[in-house]
């Protein structure tokens, strides 16, 4: 039998497919560091990490995340206050900010935040015999739904005269390009946080670059996307259904007039305008509006949209996110709720009203400005007085 030979240039020389390999993982490095460092130098994109050691796995499967008792400056119960009864006194009058790390009031301390200060404006010079109670129900992250099952599943508990609603413009949903990412380890019948150092660091790594966040990122919306996509072929009268008439009407002025204009809006603010302007987007969270709006007339609750702004310098035509301000104010005035926006407030004391090297989070002075603006316009509008008969929780 013949013995098989190979031509001198096709012997595997050992080692060979070794420098293909590293060769092409070298490579593969380079491309992967090259991106990695322009996407921090363009467009980077913050995120939030949530470990075992500040949060919990709340019961709520909506919520997914809770702050976790007495970790941090929390108190028993998952708030940023000090401790509280949840029977209320006749003496007092509660106050419920919700909201997300703004009203959370992420870097600062917490009774420097909106809440903890307005709480103690109104009792500096309330009327005698009354005493103010602010309760903090932010959570870093949360979308509107998150904050609305938070409202009802932790904040009614505690009868409350009156709710703030801190809201922010990514409000509308988890993840859409921006500003506040959590990364979860899901494992099925087990805490989601993982408690083992090495993990945590692991985790920790992995939300520092760049490229993971957006390919997380790009997952929750392709799940969001799939989920909601019949909404782009309903028609009137199933949009009628969804939204009512009037919200209808402002939905279609608006989206029409971003379909013509895209309102001006840079590449980096444009997605803020197009989650509005989405019916996929637009619809669901109308619904968590109009139930938290809902909630609270059948409570007998006013209910106060406190609009915060994106810190960006100051431009020629003005605040360029103005426009989609003014829609959300008007969603919120025909779901039945009053409002206030602090941008311009905010914008007007420049950078000492925001953290350094941040365009979401105001400074201590910020949140001072805040509550000093809350709690005039609160006096102003009669909000405070005491309802005749005490709220009680529903559901």
């Amino acid at each position: 039998m013949k013995k098989k030979t190979w031509p001198k240039d096709r012997v595997k020389r050992p080692g060979a497919a070794w420098k293909r390999l590293f060769l092409v993982l070298t490579a593969l490095f380079l491309s992967l560091a090259g991106a990695e460092a322009w996407l921090r130098a363009v467009h980077p994109m913050g995120a939030l990490l949530l470990t075992s050691d500040r949060y919990q796995v709340a019961e709520n499967p909506k919520i997914g995340y809770e702050l976790k008792p007495l970790a941090t400056d929390a108190n028993s119960d998952g708030l940023r206050n000090r401790e509280r009864t949840v029977d209320k006194p006749p003496s007092v009058f509660r106050i419920l900010a919700l909201g997300d790390s703004v009203t959370y009031g992420l870097g600062v301390e917490r009774d420097k935040a909106w809440a903890g200060k307005l709480e103690s404006l109104l009792n500096l010079d309330g009327p005698a015999g009354v005493t103010y109670e602010v309760l903090n129900l932010g959570v870093p992250g949360y979308g509107i739904g998150q904050i609305v099952e938070r409202f009802k599943k932790k904040g009614l508990k505690y009868h409350p005269d009156l709710v703030i609603y801190g809201y922010w413009l990514n409000d509308i949903g988890p993840g859409f390009d921006a500003i506040e990412l959590g990364l979860l380890e899901t494992r099925k019948n087990r805490d989601i946080f993982s408690s083992r150092p090495w993990a945590r660091w692991l985790a920790r790594q992995a939300t520092r670059l760049q490229i993971t966040r957006r390919v997380l990122l790009l997952a929750r919306r392709f799940g969001a996307a799939r989920k909601d996509s019949r909404l782009e072929n309903a028609g009137t009268p199933r949009l009628l259904d969804l939204m009512g008439p009037e919200i209808l009407g402002a939905w279609r002025v608006f989206s029409g007039e971003y379909a013509r204009t895209g309102f001006h809006a840079t590449r980096s603010l444009d997605p803020l305008f197009r989650h509005y302007a989405e019916l996929p987007t637009f619809v669901p969270w109308n619904a968590r509006m109009r139930e938290l709006a809902g909630q609270c007339q059948d409570l007998g609750l006013p209910c106060v949209l406190l609009l915060t702004p994106v810190f960006l310098d100051a431009a020629p035509g003005g605040y360029p996110l103005q426009a989609l301000n003014d829609f959300i104010l008007q969603v919120a005035e025909i779901n039945g709720m009053q409002s206030l926006d602090e941008t311009g407030p905010l914008l007007e004391a420049g950078s000492r009203a925001v953290r350094p090297g941040d365009r979401i989070h105001p400074s201590e002075a910020g949140h001072a400005i805040i509550a000093r603006d809350l709690a005039r316009d609160l006096r102003n509008s009669g909000l405070l007085e005491p309802p005749a008969t005490p709220s009680t929780p529903g559901g």
